[in-house]
């Protein structure tokens, strides 16, 4: 498995890089691969997403610098913004038993794990009634993955040192639930790059995978060259 930080990078141009890795992954020309980034602020409404669960006219958005996009994943909508920590698995799933289910159970562990861990903190899932995962009756991490021909994609957006503002803009995922971060839970500094490399190795360990960091430009080599970001 290989595990590549991306930076902050436009929602267009991520989605993009997934959809080739998706393909080269479906032919075996590349290994499982686990992207980590943050998107500048965008809305996105999945399979299930209702319009009526924006709040906000778009022009009004679009005058905060907020984009909206129809994706492809399960759930709602959701908001992405700087601060938030995006986990994008390109995951061949064929060789997984257990499935969809199980490969999002054992991701969510694994930030669950962490999140225990490393701030003493009580996450829990929905068990099956909500998506996600939620601390004090509030949403730290949304879920939201899509499998196309064995391979997922989409994925996990975990609040950080998020602004926590434009939820307010939304019916968070539809179920009008209040959201958190783990920067207001703990009340500390949160270091957005030790993150990632934290929780990028615990999802590499929790799927029992060897696994290495890789650049980039090493995606770029295969999968074109990357725009944005």
């Amino acid at each position: 498995m290989r595990i590549c930080r991306l930076g902050r990078i436009a929602y267009d141009d991520a989605l993009n890089l997934q959809l080739k890795l998706v393909a080269l992954r479906q032919q075996d020309q590349i290994q499982d691969t686990i992207l980590l980034l943050e998107h500048p602020p965008v809305i996105t409404l999945g399979m299930r997403g209702k319009m009526e669960h924006i709040y906000r006219e778009p022009q009004q958005l679009a005058a905060d610098g907020v984009t909206i996009h129809k994706v492809g994943r399960g759930g709602d909508v959701t908001y992405h913004g700087p601060g938030q920590l995006v986990v994008y698995p390109i995951v061949k799933l064929y060789h997984r038993p257990g499935g969809i289910r199980e490969f999002i159970e054992t991701l969510e562990q694994a930030v669950i794990s962490w999140l225990q861990e490393r701030y003493g903190l009580n996450p829990y899932t929905g068990n099956g009634k909500l998506t996600g995962i939620w601390i004090d009756d509030a949403k730290i991490m949304a879920v939201g993955l899509a499998v196309k021909q064995g391979v997922t994609m989409h994925g996990l957006a975990l609040n950080l040192i998020t602004d926590l503002t434009p939820f307010s803009w939304i019916n968070p995922c539809g179920l009008m639930k209040p959201v958190t971060s783990l920067h207001l839970l703990t009340k500390q500094p949160v270091d957005f790059g030790q993150a990632q490399t934290e929780l990028g190795n615990r999802i590499a360990e929790g799927l029992g995978d060897a696994f290495e960091w890789i650049e980039r430009s090493d995606l770029e080599h295969q999968a074109g060259q990357l725009p944005g970001g």
